[in-house]
């Protein structure tokens, strides 16, 4: 009977020294991350602004990622990264919990920036009714409508000017088939748009300025949230203007 007994406790202790063990069993932590991008659309571009966020609560957090040459380790749970340069991104994060770690690594392709903006069209939704009270082309009928051009500058260079068009009642637009090429090199001058009420020689001595839309071009070339790389620009305030583009 004793010896019953002692089979019996020591069955016993070596399942408890087992449950004990299992109990100790630490489960290795997750390294996976999700991958936002701020407001950039596909392709992803340079400069483009990427945030990782891992995905295990309670932990400590390793990045590793490259750009160019360098390559930069933060700790943090997120993490928020410009890249500048072209090219396969590879972002490895390495998560520590209970003195275990994991490690786990994503790509991002990252194309080159543009480095052209073309103008194809330039539309005026709007102008002002009169001209300080009097009718435009009040000389010959206050009836008459402004005979409309308008004139692209960046900084104080004549980039374009474009045809009258007579009478003008709304709006109207400008097409560029041949597109007005802004090199990135010269983004951060101011690029004006700027529209004219054309009157003859005989008329006055000047044609009269209606309004104007002042950007910069770099301000869309940036990580800004919302505006990089658009489509329509618009702007102005006595002309509203909307000048429609694409990025070479």
């Amino acid at each position: 009977m004793k010896r019953k007994n002692f089979l019996f406790f020591s069955w016993a202790v070596i399942a408890l020294l087992a449950y004990s063990c299992k109990e100790k069993e630490v489960t290795p932590p997750s390294a996976e991350f999700s991958i936002k991008y701020k407001n950039i659309r596909e392709p992803l571009r340079a400069p483009m602004v990427v945030e990782f966020s891992a995905q295990e609560d309670g932990a400590t957090y390793q990045w590793s990622y490259a750009d160019g040459l360098s390559t930069t380790s933060i700790s943090g749970k997120t993490l928020g990264v410009k890249f500048v340069t072209s090219g396969t991104k590879t972002i490895t994060l390495t998560t520590t919990k209970n003195g275990i770690s994991t490690v786990k690594s994503q790509t991002i392709s990252v194309s080159p920036a543009y480095t052209n903006m073309r103008i194809k069209k330039v539309t005026l939704s709007s102008f002002p009714a009169t001209n300080n009270g009097s009718s435009w082309d009040n000389f010959f009928s206050p009836s008459d409508k402004p005979d409309v051009y308008h004139e692209i500058t960046l900084g104080n260079a004549l980039l374009s000017s474009g045809a009258t068009i007579d009478n003008l009642a709304t709006s109207a637009y400008w097409n560029y088939p041949t597109p007005l090429i802004i090199n990135a090199t010269f983004a951060v001058l101011p690029l004006t748009v700027r529209f004219w009420d054309d009157d003859p020689p005989y008329n006055q001595t000047a044609s009269e300025n209606m309004g104007s839309m002042t950007i910069t071009v770099a301000n869309f070339i940036t990580e800004n949230e919302g505006l990089r790389y658009p489509t329509l620009i618009s702007g102005g305030t006595s002309t509203p203007t909307i000048i429609e583009v694409d990025w070479q």
